[in-house]
């Protein structure tokens, strides 16, 4: 349910079935796919991708509204105690009411709006699960076949593993940290231990020498990522040049680097088994948007999409 895009209404006025597409439901879609660019390392701000997102935005809330409605027809009511109980799973998830609201943009008096939301995701999930329900039983063999034809959904990425050999915090000069970690850097080379090091340098308590990490190539954090950047850049046994974050001034030594694979098939076969459903749902899903979109009226969309 995050909700991160800067986009906050429809760009235009489109009704599904007699019914106006909510202008929430837009700006969830366009924030989900606002955030694949983010993880992928770009920024969608030029005017041609973000056009594109708010096409492809457009198209994915529609298709969500005829699913639902669809649910609501198709679908018997849910009893009132699934309906407290998906309520809370929602409210749960969403981090609390104050928190959904802020969400969504609603005031505290706009509850019958979030009260709305609720139902429609409701709807929307129930239709998943029936749908899930109605999937064939997957054979080892499909679920080999599925292993072996998708190897990106089971990639492992590379893990480094390395060794903190020196640390100094943030202190007001940074010229006289750098050239102690310079020191400590050339003490290591020539193969001093770590106990001798600090000694060596006149800095009887580095912070947290030998301290053995492991990090993926990527990672969220800035900070990580310069981590990330530094030891995937050596050679195992060799040490880093000064590296700074927003924790100090290190050192690090690469241990070694495993490179990324796929796990075996036996040993992921519940996860495999998860993928294949899912993989399995979506072309279902995909399948009733196609049926429901050749049937339905759908006005306002850009080109007549």
């Amino acid at each position: 349910m995050t909700d991160t895009t800067p986009a906050r209404s429809t760009p235009a006025s489109v009704t599904v079935n007699g019914a106006v597409l909510p202008a929430w439901l837009f700006s969830r879609e366009f924030g989900l796919l606002w955030q694949r660019y983010l993880d992928a390392g770009q920024e969608p701000d030029d005017p041609a991708t973000r056009q594109k997102l708010m096409n492809d935005a457009l198209l994915n809330a529609v298709e969500n509204l005829l699913l639902v409605q669809h649910a609501a027809q198709t679908l018997p009511p849910p009893t009132p105690k699934e309906s407290r109980a998906w309520r809370s799973s929602w409210l749960r998830e969403a981090g609390g009411l104050e928190a959904a609201l802020r969400r969504f943009n609603l005031q505290p008096t706009q509850r019958e709006a979030l009260d709305a939301i609720m139902e429609h995701d409701g709807l929307y999930h129930r239709l998943t699960v029936a749908r899930r329900n109605l999937l064939p039983q997957s054979s080892p063999e499909q679920l080999r076949a599925f292993h072996q034809a998708n190897p990106q959904l089971f990639q492992v990425p590379a893990r480094a593993r390395f060794m903190q050999v020196f640390r100094v915090e943030d202190d007001a000069d940074p010229i006289a940290e750098t050239t102690l970690l310079l020191q400590a850097r050339d003490a290591y080379k020539k193969g001093l231990g770590l106990d001798r090091i600090a000694a060596q340098v006149g800095h009887p308590k580095p912070e947290r020498p030998g301290q053995l990490y492991t990090s993926d190539r990527h990672s969220p954090d800035p900070d990580w990522q310069t981590v990330a950047d530094a030891v995937f850049a050596l050679a195992p046994g060799q040490i880093s040049d000064v590296v700074r974050t927003r924790y100090g001034h290190h050192l690090f030594v690469l241990v070694d680097i495993e490179p990324e694979s796929v796990p075996p098939f036996e040993q992921i076969e519940a996860l495999v088994h998860s993928s294949w459903q899912m993989d399995q749902l979506e072309t279902a899903l995909g399948n009733l948007v196609e049926e429901l979109r050749a049937q339905a009226e759908v006005l306002g969309l850009p080109g007549g999409a």
